[in-house]
């Protein structure tokens, strides 16, 4: 029974107790309670389960950079590019650009060749070069050239690119091909073909094939093979045959490895005197000055020493214009046209006495302008040119008689001009005023 009893008591207090823990737990802390908490009560805070991380307290904002947040931050300085100089390499004879070369800075035997591919044959310096003296190029099938540099790229403004040179390349031609009759289409054998600067006389173009010129005679098949030429020698070839006025093949314009094939007529050629009041012109012509109305050499005529005359020989047909001078005492004797037939052997006589002109003046601004003298019925061939002087005067003359046109240019990248026709009567000189372009 008192066992029972103890049992119930021992129950109940359990009961109580646990009905007491429940109630403090449950119940709202007070002031009290937060203000002085039981020290042997304290436990440590409850781990969080989130995993944020914690950001620092925002610092105070001065009132300076309040009042300047919205002021746009500077742009970083740019760094601009250093002045530049170009360069081109061409063709000496063509002027055609060469596209692909190499490039070496300095004359040191340490310098690098560096390629270069253009389409224009243009190159810059390297931006890290301060000064250059020279600068070499090489290419293939052609000679190396070189030009020297007298200036420091801190004589270029910065940003800028200048024009500095143009190298001219030679190159080592090994010509063939083959000679044939322009009307029948017939292989010509013996004929001449040689190296030419320029125009040639007909004692070179009769001269036995050997010498310091490079030279060749066509075989039975009217074929010929030449040693290699250097364009740096030679302008031209000259190809004549007995019988046919002689023919010029620019080099400039001969591919590389192709086969010529040069056609020659037969030409013709002409005699021209001079004299002065029927009396020759002894001792003042010395060499007559040919030109051709279309571009290109001719084969010089034959000049004869005191005597007044000359003589045109294997000259394609057309139109020419010789200008008489005498190369001693340089004295001009004016100008005259002539027109050689394929075949036939012309002739020509003039008196300079009778030879006039024009002594003209611009009216208006002759800055660059030049004034042109034309036969009237050979509007294509220009017989002298003048350049206007600052006072606009000009002079045009030493012509013989007949009709001619003055044509005034102006200068500038989009030329004017204007024309006059006026006659030149024997012996005299015309004034002549003309309105600027």
């Amino acid at each position: 029974m008192r066992a029972t009893i103890a049992a119930s008591v021992v129950a109940f207090l359990i009961v109580v107790g646990v009905l007491v823990g429940f109630w403090r737990v449950s119940r709202p802390i007070d002031d009290a309670d937060a203000a002085d908490p039981a020290p042997h009560l304290t436990k440590d805070p409850p781990e969080s389960t989130s995993r944020e991380p914690t950001r620092p307290p925002a610092e105070p904002v001065s009132p300076a950079l309040e009042e300047t947040e919205n002021i746009p931050a500077a742009e970083p300085e740019q760094r601009q590019e250093p002045g530049r100089a170009r360069f081109r390499v061409v063709d000496r004879l063509s002027g055609r650009p060469v596209t692909r070369f190499e490039v070496r800075w300095g004359a040191g035997r340490g310098s690098e060749w560096t390629r270069h591919a253009s389409g224009d044959g243009t190159f810059l310096t390297q931006s890290s070069l301060e000064q250059i003296s020279q600068v070499s190029v090489r290419a293939e099938g052609y000679e190396p050239g070189e030009a020297a540099v007298h200036f420091t790229l801190a004589d270029i403004a910065p940003g800028e690119v200048v024009d500095a040179a143009t190298i001219e390349l030679d190159r080592w031609l090994a010509l063939r091909g083959r000679v044939i009759d322009a009307l029948n289409g017939m292989p010509l054998s013996g004929a001449t073909v040689r190296q030419a600067r320029g125009s040639v006389s007909p004692e070179l173009l009769r001269m036995p094939v050997t010498g310091v010129l490079v030279s060749a005679r066509t075989a039975d098949d009217g074929s010929f093979e030449m040693d290699p030429i250097h364009t740096g020698q030679a302008d031209y070839i000259a190809v004549w045959a007995e019988g046919y006025a002689v023919s010029f093949v620019f080099l400039g314009a001969v591919p590389v490895d192709d086969t010529l094939e040069v056609r020659l007529t037969h030409g013709g050629g002409f005699t021209g005197r001079l004299h002065d009041g029927g009396v020759p012109v002894e001792g003042l012509v010395a060499s007559p000055k040919l030109y051709v109305a279309r571009p290109g050499p001719v084969c010089t005529p034959y000049a004869g020493a005191f005597t007044g005359a000359f003589r045109l020989m294997f000259a394609p047909p057309g139109d020419y214009v010789v200008e008489l001078f005498d190369s001693v005492e340089e004295v001009d004797w004016g100008r005259v046209m002539i027109t050689v037939t394929d075949g036939v052997e012309g002739q020509g006589e003039w008196d300079i006495a009778t030879f006039g002109g024009f002594s003209g003046r611009v009216l208006g601004d002759s800055t660059g302008v030049s004034a042109e003298l034309i036969p009237a019925d050979a509007p294509e061939h220009v017989l002298q040119q003048a350049q206007a002087a600052a006072d606009g005067s000009f002079r045009l003359g030493f012509v013989p008689p007949g009709r001619y046109t003055i044509r005034v240019v102006s200068g500038g990248d989009e030329p004017r001009e204007r024309t006059y026709t006026r006659n030149v009567r024997p012996g005299e000189w015309a004034d002549i005023t003309v309105q600027a372009p």
